[in-house]
């Protein structure tokens, strides 16, 4: 016997079927996606987790009804490993008298843009540090070009991705050296196709631990630390084995320094932002050990000698330059600071950097 012929109507089912369930995922997916672009929209600090639990840190700490010392310090990786704030709290309430809250900001890959792209989110904040210690990382002022892309790029905008960003900030770094037709098309992509663009935010949130190398993990202490990433020491074969890993990434970058440009521009309006609101600001050049420091041209640092003078002349701050404050083994790869000489070098900083731009401030002698 032959198949059984359906009727027309049931030949169709399977088909409104399909459809239907076609039309319901094309719908889920654009409720998904709206409703996590408005979360996104209306929670801004979802973009950057890492500054955003620092900021809010931050907040907590200088929440207080004493009239302390505020102190907030700028820098990356290397700056978030020297600068231990209760140190730093207690050397400056030891010289003046009166109480201190610091906050260590620095955040991994952070340059001049960076930097400026995070004070201005402090001061959205609510915060106005009395002092900021803002780092000059002659390695981020760098340029990088590859054969993939006909523009020149200044180092932040190989560090600080597009989808961190909120719509006012995209348009300030397209203004710092940022290419703005690949830079503005990778954020409008994270912002209409959320759950892709944001997915290593919304990993953090669920499962830290499946991120991918180089993704940064939020440390779960940063507020009971203040922020501070110490780094502890490691045997001498896994430490030849990271300066040899740190030669082969920054042996070239740091020929490629370039003290002019847009990344120069976004570091004086750091400076600037800061005299207007009145903020002492210290500029320090981090400690490297000596094998780091051979690796930097002559060129490049008689560049970066003439730059530091610029600013203590056309600004009038205190610049250290501290990348011989230490000995080498203070350090883990010749440019992280180890936990142990994490206080020594910040209890010299509060001396030299904070205490005098309080005086000025203060006009105490």
């Amino acid at each position: 016997m032959g198949q059984p012929v359906l009727p027309p109507a049931a030949r169709r089912r399977p088909a409104r079927r399909a459809r239907s369930t076609v039309i319901s995922a094309l719908v889920t997916l654009f409720i998904l996606n709206v409703g996590l672009a408005g979360f996104v929209y209306y929670r801004p600090g979802f973009r950057d987790p890492l500054f955003d639990a620092k900021v809010k840190a931050l907040v907590t700490r200088f929440a207080t009804n004493e009239e302390p010392t505020r102190v907030v310090v700028l820098g990356s990786s290397r700056t978030a490993a020297a600068v231990e704030p209760r140190a730093l709290e207690e050397a400056i309430a030891a010289e003046t008298g009166r109480p201190c809250v610091a906050f260590n900001m620095g955040l991994q890959g952070d340059g001049p843009v960076c930097q400026l792209v995070h004070f201005r989110r402090v001061r959205e904040a609510g915060v106005r540090p009395d002092v900021a210690i803002i780092e000059l990382l002659p390695s981020a002022f760098a340029w990088y070009r590859d054969d993939e892309r006909a523009e020149n790029r200044p180092y932040d905008a190989t560090v600080l991705r597009p989808d961190r960003l909120t719509r006012a900030e995209l348009d300030a770094v397209c203004t710092y050296g940022f290419p703005p037709v690949e830079t503005r098309g990778e954020w409008w992509e994270a912002t209409f196709n959320p759950w892709f663009g944001f997915r290593f935010q919304l990993l953090a949130r669920i499962q830290p631990k499946w991120l991918p190398p180089g993704i940064v993990q939020h440390r779960r202490d940063i507020g009971e630390t203040g922020g501070w990433g110490p780094w502890d020491p490691v045997p001498p074969d896994i430490a030849r084995l990271r300066l040899e890993e740190v030669r082969q990434a920054y042996e070239s970058q740091l020929q490629a320094i370039r003290i002019e440009g847009p990344h120069v521009e976004a570091f004086e309006e750091l400076l600037r932002e800061c005299r207007r609101d009145g903020v002492g600001v210290a500029v320090v050049v981090p400690p490297e050990g000596s094998t780091f420091r051979a690796w930097y041209s002559a060129s490049v640092q008689s560049g970066v000698a003439a730059f530091e003078d610029r600013l203590r002349r056309e600004f009038g701050v205190t610049v250290l330059d501290a990348r011989e404050w230490l000995p080498d083994e203070a350090f883990v790869d010749s440019h992280h600071v180890v936990r142990a000489w994490a206080k020594p070098y910040t209890e010299r900083l509060a001396r030299e950097a904070v205490i005098p731009n309080l005086r000025t401030t203060t006009g105490s002698e």
